[in-house]
């Protein structure tokens, strides 16, 4: 056994707001963020692994295992405080930028069907993270290994490596705010996120390669007249108002103001609905016929976590 290990420390940004779910349903969402021990959003560290081994072009048996364990450890990623610091023991008390994350946004999602209408039983809510919210965790690799170790510590610097679900409705996207990382003996070890004294600094640039193999396209839209996303609740001015969402802001330490938001699903799903309809008419299909729309949900992909499946029923 090697004495030596890889070892890094690193902080992440939402970009995006997170979709974590904890796989559970409560009493009032349908899908929760997965929490720790003080009630605050985290990000399991199988969950990490999993993309990871997804992503991981070497040997993916040999490095994150099958047989005879895994060579790489990946901590659960936990919520940064507004010192830059994770909560590893219980709190007795939380200070008021820890409290911010007590309630969570909300996100509403009903499946349309190919006629444009609510499918019965498919409105479901899901719990997510705030955007800007940082999380830090840990790598190790078990063996003196650095190609492998920079591999996949490359990973996370693919501008399309995601962490969480929803990915395809505009979920999951991070970016790096610190790594670092150093080869330490055993006597070194680092048992808390909140040490790394011994660790130094990354350059935080993503190889040639990955960037080349991924195209990103902006659709920056501006309504002729106006549109409106409803948030399903009105207030003294209006019976319906648009959807807001606020963001974390750690250099002030709190929550930004208002933001009207446009929800990526309420996008998709307008893409989805006026697709399936060229694409009928293209192929002849009626109002009855169902080729159109399984076409369209190759694309697309349709809703698998309504609430009459989370329910069981």
């Amino acid at each position: 056994m090697t004495k030596n290990r890889y070892i890094a420390h690193i902080v992440i940004e939402a970009d995006t707001p997170l979709k974590v779910g904890s796989n559970a349903s409560d009493f009032w969402q349908d899908s929760p963020v997965q929490k720790d021990w003080n009630g605050l959003p985290m990000i399991l560290g199988t969950s990490i692994a999993g993309v990871l081994r997804k992503n991981f072009s070497g040997n993916k048996d040999d490095i994150f295992g099958k047989e005879n364990g895994s060579k790489v450890i990946i901590s659960n990623a936990l919520l940064l405080d507004e010192k830059g610091r994770v909560q590893e023991e219980l709190l007795l008390k939380k200070s008021d930028f820890l409290k911010l994350f007590e309630n969570l946004p909300i996100r509403e999602h009903t499946a349309i069907n190919d006629r444009g209408v609510t499918k019965n039983g498919a409105k479901f809510d899901e719990e997510v993270v705030y955007k800007g919210t940082r999380f830090k965790f840990s790598i190790e690799l078990v063996e003196e290994d650095k190609e492998s170790f920079d591999a996949i510590l490359n990973l996370f610097l693919n501008p399309a490596f995601r962490l969480g679900g929803g990915s395809t409705k505009g979920f999951g996207k991070f970016k790096i705010i610190e790594m670092k990382s150093a080869l330490l003996g055993l006597e070194s070890y680092l048992s808390s996120l909140n040490g790394g004294e011994v660790l130094t600094s990354q350059s935080g640039e993503a190889k040639a390669s990955l960037s080349k193999a991924h195209t990103t396209y902006t659709l920056k839209i501006k309504p002729d007249d106006f549109f409106m996303f409803g948030s399903g609740f009105g207030d003294s001015d209006a019976d319906m108002t648009p959807v807001f969402e606020q963001v974390v802001d750690y250099k002030f330490a709190n929550l930004s103001t208002k933001q009207v938001l446009v929800p990526a699903s309420s996008i998709k799903g307008a893409l989805a609905h006026r697709t399936t309809f060229h694409l009928n008419k293209l192929l002849g299909n009626t109002i009855d016929a169902k080729n159109g729309r399984e076409n369209v949900k190759e694309i697309f992909g349709e809703a698998k976590n309504s609430k009459q499946k989370i329910d069981g029923s």
